[in-house]
């Protein structure tokens, strides 16, 4: 075996192997006599082996009991033996086992008490954990763990995954078999992370794997080669979704590869309703989501995961969560180590009585193995994703009818009025029309018109569209305010474009609604009155949380914070921060002299930034009560401002201004001035990527600018003025709004882009799902479309 560094050897035990016995060993060590100054004295243990308890592709797992010596009688370990190969080398699992030993970091992992070996093995002693497995509890479980559980799972497997890739390593073979039970139900949970047989140290600034490493089931689509391959930490990710998804449903997430190279190509076909099925909440899904995104740079990773909603949720406030306590003694000094692929620490499997197995497993894929063969033989078995959809004809006059809902009155209703909830009965009139499509393209074509609706409401008003977290996308209306109206311009309604079903109508304002906001997690709503208020509902079931109250003025804009934990409104003579929890105003900053016209709330949630009619901006922070920045526009009024997403720059346009200022955040110091469009500019929107900004102009122009240099990069020229922008998630797909319609350009070649029917008079509003599949669009005259853009 190659040398080992001296901290790995110091981990090393003194063994001896009795003469004539294979299942007894003797560990000699020197230990100081209690209360004695005398020099430490050598001392021994003997172990003599039990029975079989787990079994892998290179060796066996054994229970082992103390016969003589310290713990005699009930001392109990885990040890595992691998047969040596000589052209292997076994260092990184002992590197990840001494490291992650320490007692630091013991509550996340199964402690290893040192290692030896004889000439034919490896042996690695390890605490025994006589619980078992996640896998084999879930096995036993007849239903579904309950979603408190999975988050308090998920918080301690995430946390162990922190500590491994904040340490440069990545596991590669995270799976129920490899997360042990330390305490499980009635007790509270304790789950540690074991088996880091094939984890990687990654010492290359890229860390991509060249093998096929893993099980099965868990392995991400990027090592099947299925998409580009990014951070070796994205695998760990994706991994820790499939153990999710499993914990909250039973079932895998892709029973097959066909069904996994199918979601791949077609993202919006993530399988939520199963998780739905079984009661999980939308932060849930979402999560899961984020888990499992196609591609490794759209998952979030381990840290971001320990701060996301949902896992947020199981934090010590919990009753079920216990922190185990520990102490601290040395640390250890870890140098670099060789980084060595094999598959000779294959995962260790439960033994477990064979007439008990009768579930489907996964077995690790072997090297060399065709993929390719597989994933088409399963594939054949398969039948394509939304087949019905793609091959959709409907007749002329068909519409989509739905169940009818009854009508409720409410006590609460103000002067008698009635109050509309999800169950009411909003009549025929309200619900959408599915509009029948002559499609001139192939069925997954980039620019397909997949669907096309209209809504039933005649109140008038601009209609805007929205992609929820889950890829849901719902439409909402403020009416006008006309005596023909059927519901005052108090009223804003809220449809679920997917059903076709009106979900809610929000009426509780005395005076008409001007402005509306979704929060970031797709839980709440912020509608701001001339009534002066802002109230706060529940976007499933329509109810109102709460009524914000403080403003002197009618409300002209509302922003959320990225977490929705604060949201901020803006009238003429304030801006208030409020917690969405509570309602309570966190903080209240009054205009002088001159009004607000814009705000914007930093991707980071540390910044809120305030545009003023005489072009002052103030930047606050979030948190505390303090201004961290004053910057002064050359303009009358800044008409909009917007933080780039990763809240380093700050752009900024001022009313009937030719010209695009960019600053730096964290100094308000200047950066560039775009100058290039003959007429006023519209809009403005950054790349995803944060290279990049995109100003829409009167001039019939879309410019595309280089943040760094300031330099133009690309003018994207149309037929008429644009009046708004949008950035695809990805970043290679730019959406440009005017009168007649929508144009989609690419924003690496400046081209633009066939859309199927693209058409839509009075266009107002365009979205782009989260995961990049679909845009919608959305007209003044209450039409609807939505086309595809995977290529």
């Amino acid at each position: 075996m190659p040398v080992l560094p001296d901290w790995v050897l110091d981990y090393k035990l003194e063994t001896h192997f009795i003469p004539g016995s294979r299942h007894e060993t003797v560990h000699t060590y020197y230990e100081q006599e209690s209360l004695s100054q005398r020099r430490p004295i050598q001392k021994s243990v003997h172990w003599r082996r039990e029975k079989k308890i787990g079994d892998g592709g290179f060796g066996e797992v054994w229970l082992e009991r103390c016969t003589k010596g310290n713990g005699h009688g009930r001392g109990v370990r885990a040890l595992k033996q691998i047969q040596v190969r000589q052209q292997i080398n076994y260092n990184r699992e002992l590197e990840a086992i001494v490291k992650f030993s320490h007692t630091k970091h013991e509550r996340c992992f199964v402690k290893s008490f040192g290692w030896f070996q004889d000439e034919a093995s490896l042996f690695i002693a390890m605490e025994y954990l006589e619980l078992g497995d996640l896998q084999d509890y879930l096995y036993k479980k007849r239903e579904p763990l309950s979603e408190s559980e999975a988050q308090l799972i998920m918080l301690q497997t995430f946390e162990g995954l922190d500590i491994m890739h904040t340490s440069g390593f990545a596991h590669r073979d995270l799976k129920p078999n490899n997360i042990l039970l330390k305490a499980c139900p009635p007790d509270a949970w304790w789950v540690k992370i074991a088996d880091f047989g094939i984890s990687k140290r990654i010492e290359d600034g890229s860390g991509k794997s060249t093998t096929l490493k893993g099980t099965l089931g868990y392995i991400a689509p990027e090592i099947y080669g299925f998409t580009p391959r990014g951070s070796p930490y994205a695998v760990d990710i994706w991994a820790a979704g499939e153990i999710l998804f499993q914990i909250l449903t039973k079932r895998h997430t892709f029973d097959n590869l066909g069904l996994l190279s199918n979601y791949i190509k077609t993202p919006n076909n993530f399988p939520s309703h199963q998780l739905l099925a079984t009661n999980v909440s939308q932060l849930g899904v979402e999560f899961v989501r984020c888990l499992m995104s196609p591609t490794p740079i759209g998952r979030i990773s381990a840290k971001d995961a320990l701060e996301h909603r949902w896992i947020e949720q199981a934090l010590p406030h919990s009753p079920n969560f216990a922190t185990p306590s520990y102490q601290e003694t040395r640390t250890i000094s870890v140098i670099s180590v060789i980084d060595s692929i094999s598959e000779e620490f294959a995962s260790w499997d439960t033994i477990k009585d064979p007439c008990e197995l009768k579930t489907i497993t996964h077995k690790p894929v072997k090297e060399g193995e065709s993929i390719l063969q597989l994933s088409r033989k399963e594939t054949e078995k398969v039948s394509p994703v939304n087949e019905k959809e793609s091959s959709l004809r409907l007749s002329s006059k068909e519409i989509v009818r739905f169940p009818p809902v009854q009508r409720t009155e409410s006590t609460s209703s103000r002067k008698g009025e009635n109050q509309y909830r999800p169950k009411t009965d909003f009549g025929e009139r309200f619900r959408v029309a599915l509009t029948p499509i002559r499609h001139r393209w192939e069925a997954r074509h980039f620019g397909r018109l997949v669907r096309e609706y209209t809504l039933n409401d005649d109140s008038g008003g601009n209609c805007r569209v929205a992609f929820l977290p889950d890829n849901k996308l719902v439409a909402w209306k403020i009416p006008s305010n006309k005596e023909t109206s059927p519901l005052p311009g108090n009223a804003v309604k809220i449809w679920d474009i997917s059903t076709g079903e009106l979900c809610n109508i929000l009426q509780d304002h005395s005076d008409p609604v001007d402005c509306l906001e979704i929060s970031p997690d797709g839980r709440m709503v912020a509608s701001g009155s001339r009534d002066k208020t802002v109230k706060i509902w529940d976007f499933a079931t329509g109810t109102m949380h709460c009524t914000l109250k403080g403003h002197s003025s009618m409300l002209d804009c509302l922003a959320f914070s990225p977490d929705s934990k604060l949201v901020v409104s803006l009238s003429a003579e304030s801006a208030r921060v409020w917690d969405t929890k509570t309602g309570e105003a966190q903080r209240t900053h009054h205009a002088s002299g001159v009004g607000f016209k814009t705000l914007a709330f930093s991707p980071d949630g540390r910044t809120v930034a305030v545009g003023s009619m005489n072009g002052l901006i103030t930047l606050w922070d979030a948190v505390m009560d303090m201004t961290r920045n004053l910057i002064e526009a050359p303009g009358v009024s800044a008409e909009k401002v917007i933080f780039s997403p990763d809240s380093t720059v700050l752009a900024c346009s001022c009313n009937h201004s030719k010209e695009v200022m960019l600053w730096k955040v964290s100094t308000g110091a200047a950066l560039h001035t775009l100058e290039g469009h003959s007429r006023e500019i519209n809009d403005l929107a950054f790349s995803s990527d944060s290279k990049s900004v995109a100003s829409a102009s009167s001039d019939h122009t879309v410019k595309l600018w280089d943040i760094a240099t300031g330099a133009l990069q690309l003018t994207m020229e149309g037929w008429y003025s644009v009046d708004s922008i949008k950035f695809s998630p990805d970043g290679k797909l730019l959406a440009s709004i005017h009168r007649w319609g929508v144009e989609f350009w690419d924003v690496a070649t400046g081209k633009a882009r066939e859309m199927e029917y693209n058409h839509i008079f009075d266009c107002y509003s365009v979205a782009f799902s989260p995961d990049g599949s679909r845009v919608a669009c959305a007209s003044e005259h209450q039409k609807i479309k939505v086309w595809n853009c995977v290529t």
